[in-house]
């Protein structure tokens, strides 16, 4: 059983020699991994699971029949529930999966498991080793999210990911298997450019008009009606007393709604939060080596607020690589990590395309991927 590890603490290396990456990429999973036999397996099965703040998909698939099964639970990242509710929901997912394909764990022939803000290699061992089913498999694998987002949107090849659901977090592969992430810091240290960050950045506008330091805007009456508001003033107690993470980028749409009614301030927000997605990830692009054309994958709710947001980052990020291909994923971030469960195992030459694409439609799979 094998898992991701960290770059450290504080992914400082050696004196002088500056950051190290924050998460590193296992090297069965990278793209310049060295193609590895694939084990006498009956069943050829690989295991792939996305698991989040809102819920947790897995997915089990069958690369000879082309059949695949699904397994459905809560959240699972650990911080929003803790690791032993998280180790619960993966459990069942995984299981339900197993269950609904007629498979059992002696049929696995490799598994990844990208689960939010799980970064760390103590952290990794700690939900694999809960996992009975895993623990006689070699070639499992825990890692962060954004790794699945990644392979999802370039099939695991040099490129990449942005997710911005709820939160946001950048991570890129190069050709040699670099890696580089930048943000998933959480709305306290960042998250820019996401949901929450949007939701907060509409409340801190209304408190600026409220205060007569900031013009008028449209989101005030609405923020009053959304939170069922006397006054923008009750947003001090709402926020620090009452109000979850969710429940703050939930307000995002509402943004969307108003800067497309043609708000100035909203609309600013829109633009705003392209432009600190676009920072991040031309970041990531500077410190991997991309080829001259490569993917960017846009992964989650937040770009569904259209052109106001997305012309922003792609102007960005073109300003810096104009070779960059930015677009949505090919197939969900559960498809992204069969397929880097299939590479794990040796069975990704094996695995038909247009097949798992078909099956991942068919069975539901595409979840709107909200990182927290």
């Amino acid at each position: 059983m094998q898992s991701d590890s960290s770059g450290g603490a504080d992914a400082t290396g050696p004196s002088g020699s500056g950051p190290t990456t924050l998460l590193p990429l296992p090297s069965r999973l990278a793209p310049s991994a060295t193609p590895a036999a694939p084990p006498p397996s009956a069943g050829r099965w690989v295991l792939g699971l996305d698991g989040g703040a809102t819920k947790t998909l897995a997915a089990v698939f069958d690369v000879e029949s082309g059949t695949l099964a699904t397994g459905e639970s809560g959240p699972t990242n650990p911080h929003a529930v803790g690791f032993d509710a998280s180790a619960a929901a993966l459990r069942e997912a995984v299981d339900e999966a197993l269950q609904r394909a007629g498979a059992d764990a002696a049929d696995l022939a490799g598994a990844v498991l990208a689960v939010a803000s799980v970064d760390t290699e103590e952290n990794q061992k700690r939900l694999l080793d809960d996992i009975p089913t895993l623990r006689g498999l070699d070639q499992a694998f825990m890692t962060n999210d954004v790794v699945a987002a990644w392979a999802s949107g370039t099939w695991g090849q040099p490129g990449v990911a942005c997710i911005s659901g709820t939160g946001s977090n950048v991570f890129g592969v190069g050709t040699d298997g670099s890696t580089w992430r930048c943000g998933g810091w959480d709305y306290l240290l960042g998250d820019e450019g996401a949901s929450v960050w949007i939701g907060l950045e509409a409340m801190r506008r209304a408190t600026f008009y409220r205060d007569g330091r900031g013009p008028w805007t449209a989101l005030v009456p609405r923020l009053v009606e959304a939170y069922g508001m006397n006054d923008v003033a009750d947003l001090h107690e709402i926020v620090y007393q009452t109000l979850q993470k969710a429940d703050i980028a939930g307000f995002a749409k509402h943004v969307s709604e108003v800067a497309a009614a043609g708000d100035a301030v909203a609309g600013g927000i829109l633009r705003d939060a392209g432009e600190q997605l676009a920072t991040q990830i031309t970041t990531v692009i500077r410190r991997v080596e991309l080829p001259e054309r490569f993917p960017v994958a846009l992964v989650g709710s937040t770009f569904k607020a259209g052109p106001l947001l997305v012309e922003p980052l792609t102007a960005g990020v073109h300003a810096v690589a104009p070779g960059a291909e930015l677009q949505r994923p090919d197939i969900p971030p559960v498809g992204g990590a069969l397929w880097l469960a299939a590479r794990a195992a040796g069975l990704e030459s094996a695995v038909d395309v247009d097949v798992l694409r078909a099956c991942l439609a068919e069975g539901d799979a595409e979840q709107e991927h909200d990182k927290s």
